[in-house]
C-alpha cells in the first residue's frame, strides 16, 4: 500500500501530476552504453497536437499517467488511455496526439542503446503490438511522484533512480503468472550473446545481465550449474582460444591480436597469455607453427 501523501498525489481529486505543464531532465552518457537522454513529464494541452507522420534515431518509453489519446504506428491506429505503456523504436513511422476533451498527461523515456528493445521484446511490445497496460500502475505512479516531489523541491534526481523507475515499468509489464522461460533456453540465449561479443573490450557480466534481463546473482547460480564454470573464465576461455588461433595461422602482431581478442592494455593481454599457455605470445607462436 502507497503513504497517504504519496497516494493524494495521483488520486482522482488531484487536478495535476505536477504543477509545471512540462519538464525534461537530461543526462550525458557515453555513446556506446546504453543510455537514458531524457526523462521528461509533459501534461499536453490539445492545441499541441503533432498531427503528422515522424521518425526518431532513439527509442522512446510512454507511461500515461491520465487521461487518453491517439497511436499510429505504421499506419495502424490504436487507442491509448491511462495506465498505457507505449514503446516506440528508431525505425518507426508514428504519430500520436490527445483526446481533445480528456487530454493526456504523461511521463516519457528518451533511450539509446539496446538495452530497450530488447526489453521491450521480452515484455511483449513489438513493432506490430507497440502498446501494453501497466499491471501495478499504483506502484508506478508512486515511484514517479517521489522522482518528481524531489524534482519540485529542487533536488537533482539521479541517473540511478531514472533507470530504475524505467526497470520498474518494464517489470510492470512482464506477466509474472506466465511459466519461466526454460533454463536450457535461457542458457542458450546467454552463451549466443557471449559468442558473438566477448571480442569488445567493453564486454561486461553486467551488460550480459541487461541484455538477457537476468539478475547477477540467478545468472552466476544457472551458468555455473549448466557449464561448470563462471561468465568470466568462459569469455577467458575463448578469447584465449582466439588469441592462441590468430598466433598460429596468422601473421598479425601481437597487438593486433590483442585488440581482436577484446584486450585494450597489451600489458595485461601478455600477462593474461603467459599466464594461461606457460609462454610469451611470441615464444607461443614459434613453438606451435
Amino acid at each position: 500500500m502507497l503513504d497517504c501523501d504519496v497516494q493524494k498525489k495521483y488520486n482522482d481529486g488531484m487536478k495535476n501530476f505536477f504543477s509545471a505543464p512540462r519538464d525534461s531532465i537530461y543526462y550525458l552518457r557515453e555513446k556506446s552504453d546504453p543510455q537514458i537522454e531524457v526523462l521528461g513529464y509533459h501534461r499536453v494541452s490539445p492545441s499541441e497536437s503533432l498531427k503528422y507522420f515522424r521518425k526518431q534515431d532513439f527509442f522512446t518509453l510512454h507511461f500515461v499517467l491520465r487521461g487518453k489519446g491517439k497511436l499510429f504506428v505504421n499506419d495502424v491506429e490504436r487507442d491509448v488511455g491511462e495506465n498505457c505503456v507505449f514503446i516506440l523504436g528508431d525505425e518507426d513511422e508514428f504519430m500520436y496526439y490527445p483526446d481533445e476533451n480528456d487530454p493526456w498527461e504523461y511521463v516519457y523515456f528518451c533511450v539509446k542503446g539496446e538495452y530497450l528493445p530488447a526489453a521491450a521484446k521480452k515484455c511483449g511490445i513489438t513493432v506490430s503490438a507497440p502498446l501494453k497496460v501497466c499491471q501495478s500502475p499504483e506502484s508506478v505512479k508512486g515511484m514517479l511522484t517521489r522522482l518528481w516531489q524531489k524534482r519540485e523541491e529542487g533536488g537533482d534526481v539521479s541517473y540511478s533512480a531514472a533507470m530504475s523507475a524505467l526497470f520498474f515499468i518494464l517489470d510492470s509489464l512482464l506477466d509474472h503468472t506466465a511459466k519461466a522461460q526454460p533454463a536450457r533456453d535461457k542458457i542458450d540465449e546467454i552463451k549466443a550473446y557471449i559468442d558473438y561479443n566477448f571480442t569488445r573490450p567493453d564486454f561486461s557480466v553486467e551488460s550480459l545481465c541487461r541484455q538477457t534481463c537476468v539478475s547477477h546473482t540467478h545468472l552466476s547460480r544457472i551458468f555455473r550449474a549448466a557449464t561448470g564454470t563462471t561468465v568470466n573464465e568462459y569469455v577467458a576461455r575463448k578469447r584465449f582460444s582466439l588469441a592462441a588461433s590468430l598466433l598460429t595461422t596468422t601473421t598479425k602482431s601481437v597487438g593486433e591480436i590483442a585488440e581482436i581478442a577484446g584486450f585494450e592494455d597489451y600489458e595485461y593481454f601478455f600477462r593474461f597469455f603467459r599466464k594461461r599457455s606457460g609462454s610469451t605470445p611470441l615464444s607461443y607462436r614459434k613453438s606451435h607453427k
